[in-house]
């Protein structure tokens, strides 16, 4: 019963799993569905084990098995699988949103709103979240502000990988995948007992896919992608009470990925005004848009490289029956480059490297550590922690300029940044009578961000940048630091009605630091700060056939940070305030035994309360009122149906078939609104069969397809300069994939 496991996590510390532990999980949309009572839907959202529907938050969870049958390889995939998740993709840098808030900017150094967690570790850059699903445990996206426990960056919520812990028993497995534009996908992993104390796992993986894009300038294809991942995990029990988990990871991309692509016409005629003159576009229709946005027609390469990797130390000790100490260590270093076409066009410019007219990298380094002490009397759970973080970074980007007549050419913006934060926290919850639980958490948080930065540029025109151009070979500097702090309380109460109902309330605040955008020579921008209110009703019955979590939230945002487009470069800046209502429902049941269905629905109202701010790409409109606006990134409307069948055949055999099904309304990606910088409604269709079995060594021969139906659909857009006339410019999800896998399991 729901009461008795609610008592005995609360009671049994021994239990408890922390982020880098890792455990056997039965979560999620699918599997929750063939449970029986005795099986738990557990996760660590609130850094000790719980069952899913114990946790008084907004948290959906998909394990393994959830990921492998819906066939997920990356996390824009989860884009409408989750309630209020949207995840868009430019330039390799993954800009994910929950609920309306997320990533801001594109600028080198930009950090999201939304936290990304790998084993407890914090992921600093945005475009570690492309990091590998192979032999996940699973995936918790918890929605809402995180401010108590997870603190950085978690005013739109935090998404938390949690790899697979090593095996006592020897594991093995061997997975390939074929597919259509020549994919070839492979995966590897191996456990077992290397010690009587020491176990290890080791997974590695490799992706290589022809472009899905076709670039008339030259015949080639891009979007390609070339991808190699590994993991690699030693569990040490040196003792009962005592156990080091150490996980190290890396992952490799050297592909024409993220190509910029054109999609029309800002306005009617200027794609080729001014200085693009002279130079040709993909074809456009009459109407200035893109006949087929997929084709390119660019004379700069597109290129991504990354190389990403850490290492993380786990220790607990288990200082007593109702007390755990616990240390997560983590290190991470990455290095990015990124080059595009950003006008879009053949037009060639001067450049210090000709066969690029943008280029966008960045090397960074980071520390961290925290400690958790874990514990438990009578009534009262309660965790009391410190955090510690350091990066340095190092981004500098390349741009030809888009600067008003005198053109400014062979722009070169580059800077270091550091971080340095720390944090005390502390959350505890009383249980004030068996169905009654009162929680109440504080956070305090400062960090100090720093940068030098500075601009140069050969053979520059004077006249654009003012005091800095004394020269035609400039030099702009900007030294500057800031220090942000802030108290983050939350407060909930949630009360078992019935062993099978729960219902929860909570408010809480979040706090995003303020920064430095490197390229805009400007003073920093100020936090984002946010009240969130949420309530919610939680539905387990006892025969694991039927499972409904609804949830609605009233958050009231100041200072939010938005990102523009300026002259080719992006700048963060804050908006006056913002509202943000909503509500989400999350339903899955199991009619019959073999057969679940989900479904994952949201509506979502984010508009800007307050906002007086002028369009770079239209300057002629002067300063406009966005008040009533929508937030980017924030479909009204979302929902996704999935449907999963299994049954025996050939007396030892099971053949599996699933469908998912995703819808999102109309999309706006700048917080102006346009109609043409954003992605009309849209739907996608996924479709798997496999079939399955084997004793010892367990196989599955699988045939899968994803959208469908071939629909074009944007993943970014904005519009760029006026000098350039305005072009939309922006990246794709991919079109139709299909392909086969087999896989085999020891």
């Amino acid at each position: 019963m729901r009461a008795q496991h609610k008592q005995h996590n609360k009671r049994n510390i021994q239990n408890f799993a922390l982020p880098a532990a890792g455990f056997l999980v039965v979560s999620g949309v699918t599997s929750v569905c063939a449970a029986d009572e005795a099986d738990e839907i557990v996760v660590t959202a609130q850094k000790r084990e719980q069952a899913l529907s114990d946790v008084p938050i907004a948290i959906s969870a998909l394990s393994r098995d959830d990921l492998e049958k819906r066939n997920y390889t990356g996390l824009e995939e989860l884009t409408g699988a989750v309630p209020n998740l949207s995840i868009s993709n430019y330039g390799g840098s993954l800009r994910a949103n929950i609920r309306g808030v997320g990533q801001p900017s594109l600028n080198p150094g930009a950090e999201g709103a939304t936290a990304m967690h790998l084993n407890g570790v914090f992921l600093s850059r945005t475009y570690e979240g492309g990091l590998t699903f192979a032999d996940l445990d699973r995936i918790e996206i918890l929605r809402g502000p995180q401010g108590t426990l997870y603190g950085r960056n978690a005013t739109g919520g935090s998404i938390n990988f949690i790899s697979k812990r090593p095996s006592e028993e020897f594991e093995a497995s061997f997975k390939a995948t074929y597919g259509n534009y020549e994919l070839i996908r492979t995966e590897g992993m191996v456990s077992g007992a290397l010690t009587d104390r020491l176990l290890g796992r080791l997974v590695v993986g490799s992706e290589n896919r022809r472009g899905y894009s076709l670039n008339l300038f030259d015949g080639e294809y891009y979007d390609d992608s070339n991808k190699r991942s590994a993991r690699g995990t030693l569990l040490f029990n040196a003792s009962d009470k005592m156990t080091f988990t150490l996980v190290a990871d890396y992952h490799y991309e050297n592909d024409g990925n993220y190509a910029t692509h054109l999609m029309g016409e800002g306005v009617a005629g200027q794609t080729l005004a001014g200085v693009l003159a002279g130079g040709e576009t993909t074809p456009l229709d009459a109407n200035g848009s893109a006949i087929d946005a997929r084709v390119l027609n660019i004379d700069s390469i597109p290129e991504n490289k990354r190389h990403v990797g850490g290492v993380s130390l786990n220790a607990e000790w288990q200082l007593s029956d109702a007390l755990k100490l616990v240390s997560i260590s983590g290190y991470r270093r990455s290095k990015y480059r990124f080059t595009a076409d950003f006008d879009a066009t053949t037009t060639p410019f001067p450049s210090n490297e000709p066969d690029y007219n943008y280029v966008q990298g960045e090397s960074a380094e980071q520390y961290s550590e925290e400690l958790q002490l874990i514990g438990e009397h009578s009534r009262l759970n309660w965790i009391l922690g410190g955090y510690y973080f350091h990066e340095g970074l190092s981004p500098a980007f390349y741009d030809f300029g888009f600067s008003p007549p005198p053109f400014v050419f062979g722009l070169r913006a580059s800077g270091d940044t550091e971080t340095n934060a720390y944090a005390f926290f502390g959350q505890a919850t009383y249980a004030a009578t068996d169905r009654l639980d009162l929680t109440v958490g504080l956070r305090y948080s400062n960090e100090k961000r720093s940068i030098n930065e500075q601009w140069t540029s050969g053979g520059a025109v004077l006249g654009f940048f003012g005091p800095c151009l004394e020269q035609p070979d400039f030099l702009c500097i900007n030294e500057n630091s800031e220090r942000f702090d802030s108290l983050t309380p939350k407060f909930v109460v949630d009360y078992d009605l019935t062993d099978e109902l729960m219902i929860y309330a909570s408010a809480g605040r979040g706090f995003k630091s303020g920064g430095f955008s490197v390229g805009d020579l400007q003073p920093a921008f100020t936090p984002e700060l946010i009240w969130a209110y949420e309530g919610g009703v939680k539905f387990n019955d006892d025969s694991g056939r039927l499972l409904v979590n609804l949830s609605g939230f009233h958050y009231k945002y100041t200072d939010l940070q938005i990102v523009q487009v300026i002259d080719g470069f992006t700048s963060t800046k804050n908006a006056a305030s913002s509202t943000v209502n909503g509500f989400e429902a999350e339903i899955v049941a199991q009619p019959f035994d073999g057969l679940s269905l989900t479904n994952a629905f949201a509506f979502l109202d984010a508009q800007f309360d307050e906002f007086m701010i002028a369009d770079p790409a239209f300057p002629a409109l002067g300063i406009q009122d966005l008040s009533g606006n929508y937030l980017p990134n924030s479909p009204k409307f979302t929902n996704n149906i999935s449907v999963n069948f299994e049954t025996p055949v050939f007396t030892d055999k099971l053949l599996r078939a699933t469908f998912e099904w995703s819808w999102r309304d109309t999309t706006y990606f700048t917080e102006f609104n346009l109609p043409n910088a954003s992605q009309p409604s849209v739907s996608m269709l996924n479709s798997s069969l496999a079939i399955s079995g084997g004793e010892d060594a367990r196989w599955f021969l699988e045939v899968w397809g994803k959208n469908l139906t071939d629909e074009l659909v944007i993943s970014q857009n904005f519009i760029s300069s006026d000098t350039l006339g305005r072009p939309r410019n922006g990246s794709l999800l991919p079109p139709r994939t299909y392909g086969v896998t087999l896989g085999v399991e020891f």
